[in-house]
């Protein structure tokens, strides 16, 4: 990295002590110009931090060269902080970084500016202090910055990183997947791979066939399997004589049974929903009785804590402190008595946000990490002093957002038309919280992807919603039936009910948001991005009078069309297929649900788009999509970006969409 450009992000992004922290959080006031839509869609000015165990080293992701994210570390020793370059790649931009020990990390990657986004891939060794660079599995193409040997070992594609061993060594944990044609993934085989010498050390030899999720202990030693065979998924545990014993068989394609989720001392936590509970909790398996324990570790009702919560351990004690958890939004519960302490002094510190305390080694390092944010601010990076208590800034991810300009953000709980339990995400624009006297507002139904999904509580994940705010407008994020996170009745009445019960829920948040005196009825949109873009188009379609306008990206436009794909993708993996026509339903149910089908009843203006290269959603959805509604007279936008798929990477694709957007709200609501 640029030394240059390592100053200047150090001179915008870092100040030291607490004073900083709090001038990050936007206290000036609302800027008089509208936030530049770069500030929201732009890449992040931090994008991943690790500290390393003991706190002496800093690691950083930020933008590099060639608008690729770029490793840079600093020892938190000297002040002030003077990163160094670790990694630069030119074609990949450096993704996770994991600290195996004080000396040495490794870190995956991903590729902002590909067309169909492949997901984080390869992996990298890298020393503390840029030494001992290594390529440990090929991402396909590209090339660490470092010069190694000709005849280097790599592994191949098929690899995926794990975990990192655990115990303090140069070691990691890596994967081989099996793949078929028709089946896509098969099976999974563990192994243990030196960072140094990568030659893996095969860990699954005499796993039960079809193997696919491991779970290892502290030590990196796999203890529990997830297998899948025969249309069951099976649980197997590795017993004192090695051999692998069958604990529980559940269909493969239901919802029924519990998953393994992690093995701490030697206990098996499981995730599960009790009958006569709504959401799924955290429990452990009896291994005497061969049964689980009646009683939870965690469960809270009408949410899944059990399948979102993850422990807080320190590594070198093994002792379990706390956990993380998402309800309406995050939690952390310490069972240790010095770490609630220390919470509490951040907390105080730092008023009014989720301060989140990332460490591996927590009773002992000299510093502990902290990502500090909330509905309106940005995360924010901080170091803690464990001797002194000091809080240092080590900057914002968007330093560029006012959080007096953002929108605040509250859940509610509601009831569909049928009485259904209805949970619901309500963002206020600055100055329009109750009380104020703003009365009734033009208002955006932003509906999230999956639909097996459910809404982000996380500027990282999704910034549309502050976006929108920052504009003026409410936003109304149901979380409809067949949204995850609120337990197996919720998830499993939104079954073959798109553009049906599911779309009626939608419905039903927006009228309960116009009777609460929030939502202005006559200035009204909906949009959002795949199932959500699907929902948006229908949504004109069901509801013809709601709505002034339509916005759509990465939208299914022809149900009966996915089906076939997905079915066709599923190949001779009967479970899979099942599974398809349970959760969207049967070619000939779906044809009065597809938008295509339906876009002559579409009376609204309609910005809607599509990557060239997306490989979920093909471009044909979109071009078929658009001659119809050409034919129709509709009034559409219609765009189509090249080199981008499902998920779009370059921040020039967003900030133009958003810019579209803008427009079209202003031109349709009128601007607030």
């Amino acid at each position: 990295m640029d030394k240059k450009v390592t100053a200047g992000f150090l001179l915008r992004c870092a100040r030291y002590g607490i004073a900083a922290v709090m001038s990050l959080c936007g206290q000036a006031g609302a800027l008089a110009e509208p936030i530049a839509l770069s500030a929201f869609f732009g890449p992040p000015e931090i994008g991943t931090v690790a500290l390393s165990p003991s706190g002496k080293t800093l690691a950083l992701t930020v933008p590099g060269k060639n608008q690729r994210m770029e490793l840079v570390a600093a020892d938190m020793e000297q002040q002030p902080l003077r990163f160094r370059s670790l990694a630069w790649l030119t074609g990949y931009d450096v993704a996770s970084i994991h600290w195996l020990n004080d000396q040495r990390l490794v870190f995956e990657v991903y590729d902002s500016q590909a067309g169909e986004w492949a997901g984080i891939t390869g992996l990298w060794a890298v020393d503390a202090d840029g030494e001992n660079a290594r390529m440990l599995i090929d991402p396909y193409w590209g090339g660490f910055r470092a010069v190694v040997p000709a005849n280097r070992k790599i592994l191949p594609s098929e690899w995926i990183l794990h975990s990192v061993a655990g115990d303090g060594s140069d070691d990691v944990l890596v994967v081989e997947r099996g793949w078929s044609s028709f089946r896509g993934v098969e099976t999974a085989r563990l192994a243990r791979l030196n960072t140094h010498v990568p030659n893996p050390v095969r860990l699954s030899i005499g796993a039960p066939d079809g193997a696919q999720t491991w779970f290892t202990d502290e030590q990196g030693r796999p203890q529990v399997v997830e297998a899948r065979s025969g249309g069951k998924r099976r649980i197997f545990r590795r017993g004192k004589d090695a051999a692998w014993h069958e604990l529980a068989s559940f269909d493969v394609s239901g919802v029924d049974g519990w998953s393994p989720r992690f093995v701490l001392d030697g206990r098996l936590f499981v995730t599960t929903e009790a009958q006569g509970t709504a959401g799924a909790q955290l429990r452990l398996w009896d291994s005497e009785a061969g049964a689980l324990r009646p009683e939870p570790v965690l469960r809270a009702s009408g949410f899944d804590v059990g399948d979102n919560a993850h422990p807080i351990v320190d590594s070198p004690s093994g002792q379990l402190l706390g956990w993380h958890y998402q309800l309406d939004t995050v939690y952390t519960r310490w069972l240790d008595a010095t770490m609630a302490s220390i919470q509490s002094v951040i907390d105080r510190a730092l008023p009014g946000r989720l301060n989140v305390i990332r460490c591996n080694v927590c009773l002992s390092a000299k510093r502990l990490l902290v990502v500090s944010y909330s509905d309106r601010v940005p995360p924010v990076f901080v170091v803690l002093e464990r001797e002194t208590g000091k809080l240092t800034s080590i900057g914002s991810a968007h330093p560029d957002i006012d959080s007096a300009a953002m929108g605040s953000r509250s859940f509610r709980r509601i009831q569909a038309r049928d009485g259904h339990g209805l949970p619901v995400y309500l963002t206020r624009p600055a100055g329009s919280v109750a009380g104020s006297g703003a009365g009734a507002r033009p208002a955006v139904l932003y509906i999230h992807g999956g639909p097996h999904s459910r809404v982000s509580l996380e500027w990282s994940h999704d910034a549309v919603p502050q976006f929108l705010a920052s504009r003026g407008y409410v936003v109304i994020e149901p979380e409809f039936r067949g949204s995850a996170g609120y337990g197996v009745r919720h998830q499993v009445a939104g079954w073959r009910q798109w553009g049906l019960a599911m779309q009626d829920d939608m419905q039903d948040a927006l009228q309960w948001a116009i009777a609460e005196g929030i939502v202005d009825k006559d200035r009204v949109c909906i949009m959002g991005a795949s199932y959500g873009g699907y929902a948006a188009l229908i949504g004109l379609v069901r509801y013809p009078d709601a709505y002034r306008c339509g916005i759509s990206w990465l939208a299914p436009t022809d149900l009966p069309q996915l089906v076939r794909d997905q079915r066709g993708a599923a190949g001779m993996n009967f479970a899979r297929a099942l599974a398809i026509d349970a959760r969207i339903g049967k070619e000939e149910q779906l044809r009065d649900t597809s938008p295509l089908h339906r876009v002559a009843q579409i009376r609204v203006p309609v910005l809607a788009a599509w990557g060239v290269d997306d490989q979920r959603v093909p471009i044909d959805h979109g071009r078929s999509f658009r001659d119809a509604a050409l034919a129709a007279k509709v009034e559409l936008e219609y765009v189509e970006y090249a080199g981008e798929g499902h998920v779009w990477m370059k921040p020039s694709t967003e900030i133009d969409f958003f810019g579209r957007a803008e427009k079209l709200l202003a031109r349709t609501l009128g601007r607030p």
